[in-house]
């Protein structure tokens, strides 16, 4: 049961805007006679037929996907012995699913930002209330989908999992692919299939709603020519290297600047980190392969080592055996085979040379008489499926066996490897034993044969003090992740790399983010230092620009008195991007907020000045209309309108369930970080992207056994 205090809690947070479409405040749960729910559920699937653009099934896709990534058949359990985090209806999210959650909120974050999150920056970021937000949103839309008695049947389940191509080996359904993405993903059929069920009754009830919306061509018109307009401008630019030379500070004015721009010149956290990574490579280089299991694995795989013999060959290929047999005729009377094919118009004159061939690349019908030949030799016409052959071998390489001796060390190394991949859960179990009893992590991997190592100083982003990246990291990613989340003086447990390794390392020291002394970054300083000022002293110049301008000065005198280039730009649009390196985005979107004549200056695109520019011309739209523009306009704002339906309704829908959310219990979740030290979930088993129905088979193990 929920704990105090408890309050209401909506998922939209934000105060709506936008297109202003009634929602329809969905039924009570009476019992309905089954005509009743039939013609509902013919209704919802004649709406969902009507969303036919491409568009919409994007639009859809992303919508679904934003409710239903949040992991499968699980926060949706009524376990008596948890607490739950919130309640929609009858169903309660739990503690466990919204860590499972929240973990991959911040995981997806950190993807996105190259680096890892700590869990402070992602309360800043309120991941927190982003995903128990999207486990609301799930279990809202089931509560409404239920009562609207839409049912998803075990053949619609069966079809779906059928004609899903994450299931597929080569063109077909596989049932092993199936139980084997299931496994990997921690998940029963069961359990998956009970989500899925969950998954296309929600899918049905947001098609239903936003089907047949459009965007009006009253609407679309207007936006398509505030999009068209076009403007053009005269502008010169100030570059910040002219002017007077710039004089270097006293010690003063830098020291004070240094302490300004504090931020600027802080070295980030750094660690000091101790580790041991227990991989098959390494392991592999302490295992003594004897002469005997060298031997025995080269006897094993002798056929690897076996070139077998092998004949290039020319080959002339027609369509009837009398032109084949002429053909052949000419060539054993000394005729030039080249010549021969093009003078029979064979099907393959200009390509007659196979090259080298292996009696097994070969149809039988061709392999016996071509290995049968000498070198020089010519086979008669020889039929086969593609028509009638005459061939020649011009050269013959015999086979042969690569002796152990060129394959030993490639061999040692192969079983070696494949031993330490037997031998590394075993060292990890061990080292931890070690460390259990007190032993340092140097000396347990010294005990073990395995080598310790250790980085002086790495910050988050995987660099050290020089600003250089760390290079032959383990799992680097992981690796730098576990470092600043540790402790210091604590080992950790053994954490699983890709290559199928262990991982365990300890934080030795943390050295603080810390200004750095003007004494050794002084160079550095008063470069910045004079950057600044050049920039300054050309805004300075800019500004008095813009203020003669406005005096009546000519633009075309101005542009001479600073010795610039006097320059006139293409047309732009307002989206359409910069057309000039001098001309920024700010620039151009300002020169749609003023008239003809007037002027504005802006730093240029490039950052090398400050551009002074004049508006000099305002073009519509003229000419055909660009179609693929007003289809585009057309998508976006029925995109547009969906949203908004959707949103209305969810408000809608949140006055008939109310969204109950225990804070107590959310707070102190978020507050202790539990959920985000284990490193992770798996993905939850793909959805089907395009739904396409097949024939189920129905088994005891599931809807799709064979």
């Amino acid at each position: 049961m929920l704990s105090t205090p408890i309050k209401q809690w909506h998922i939209n947070k934000a105060p709506f805007t936008g297109v202003c479409l009634a929602a329809t405040r969905p039924p009570a749960y009476p019992p309905q006679p089954k005509s009743q729910l039939q013609s509902r559920l013919i209704m919802l699937n004649q709406m969902r037929k009507g969303v036919g653009s491409i568009f919409a099934k994007i639009f859809i896709g992303l919508l679904v996907l934003s409710f239903a990534v949040w992991g499968v058949g699980g926060i949706f359990n009524n376990d008596p012995n948890g607490e739950a985090v919130a309640t929609v209806g009858k169903y309660e999210i739990l503690v466990v699913e919204f860590g499972q959650a929240y973990s991959r909120e911040l995981q997806s974050w950190s993807q996105r930002l190259g680096r890892p999150l700590d869990p402070a920056a992602a309360r800043n970021f309120q991941l927190p209330d982003s995903a128990l937000r999207g486990l609301l949103s799930r279990a809202l839309l089931l509560e409404v989908a239920n009562g609207y008695g839409i049912a998803i049947s075990d053949q619609m389940i069966a079809d779906d999992i059928r004609s899903n191509p994450n299931f597929f080996r080569g063109e077909r359904f596989d049932e092993l692919t199936y139980d084997q993405i299931l496994f990997n993903n921690g998940l029963s059929r069961q359990a998956y299939e009970q989500s899925l069920r969950r998954d296309l009754s929600r899918d049905l009830l947001m098609t239903s709603i936003i089907a047949g919306q459009y965007a009006p061509d009253r609407m679309i018109e207007p936006v398509y020519r505030y999009r068209r307009e076009q403007r053009a401008i005269e502008f010169f630019v100030i570059l910040y290297n002219t002017g007077e030379p710039i004089s270097d500070p006293d010690e003063g004015t830098l020291v004070v600047y240094h302490q300004d721009n504090a931020g600027r010149y802080t070295a980030p956290e750094y660690r000091a980190v101790t580790y041991v990574n227990i991989s098959p490579d390494s392991i592999s280089e302490l295992i003594d392969v004897g002469d005997d299991r060298i031997r025995e694995e080269y006897e094993a795989r002798l056929n690897e080592f076996s070139v077998p013999e092998r004949r290039v060959v020319e080959q002339l290929l027609y369509d009837d055996e009398a032109t084949a047999r002429a053909a052949y005729n000419r060539i054993q009377a000394g005729e030039d085979i080249v010549a021969v094919a093009e003078a029979t118009d064979a099907i393959n004159a200009g390509a007659i040379l196979l090259g080298e061939v292996r009696r097994g690349d070969m149809m039988e019908e061709l392999a016996a008489p071509v290995f049968g030949l000498s070198a020089g030799g010519l086979t008669e016409p020889l039929e086969s499926d593609f028509g009638w052959h005459v061939m020649r071998v011009t050269e013959i390489l015999d086979g042969g066996v690569t002796p152990l001796e060129d394959v030993r060390e490639e061999l040692r190394s192969q079983i070696a490897l494949r031993i330490s991949a037997d031998e590394v859960w075993d060292l990890s179990n061990r080292i931890q034993d070690e460390l259990g009893g007190g032993v340092s992590l140097e000396s347990a991997a010294q005990n073990l044969g395995l080598r310790s190592e250790t980085i002086a100083a790495i910050d988050a982003a995987g660099r050290n003090r020089n600003g250089d990246p760390q290079t032959q990291l383990p799992a680097a990613r992981k690796f730098i992740t576990e470092a600043f989340r540790a402790d210091v003086g604590f080992d950790t447990e053994p954490i699983e790399t890709p290559e199928g390794g262990y991982l365990i390392l300890r934080v030795d020291s943390i050295a603080e983010p810390s200004l750095r002394p003007l004494e050794t970054i002084r160079g550095e300083v008063l470069t910045q230092w004079r950057d600044e000022q050049r920039v300054a002293a050309s805004l300075k110049k800019a500004e008095a620009a813009l203020e003669t301008l406005k005096g009546g000065k000519s633009f075309t005198a101005l542009a001479a008195d600073h010795a610039a280039e006097l320059r006139k730009s293409e047309p732009f649009t307002r989206d359409g991007g910069a057309p000039d390196p001098a001309i920024s985005i700010h620039l151009v979107a300002r020169m749609f907020e003023l008239n003809i004549g007037e002027h504005e200056i802006s730093p240029t695109a490039d950052g090398l000045g400050y551009t002074v520019a004049r508006l000099s011309d305002i073009s519509a739209p003229t000419g055909e209309t660009d179609v693929v523009a007003l289809a585009r306009i057309r998508d976006v704002m029925a995109g547009g309108i969906m949203s908004d339906l959707i949103q209305q309704y969810q408000m809608a829908i949140e006055v008939r369930y109310p969204v109950r959310v225990n804070e107590r219990t959310f707070a102190a979740i978020v507050a202790s970080d539990a959920f985000l030290a284990g490193g992770g979930y798996s993905s939850v088993a793909p959805r089907n992207p395009n739904r396409a129905p097949t024939p189920p088979t129905h088994s005891g193990g599931g809807l799709t056994g064979m």
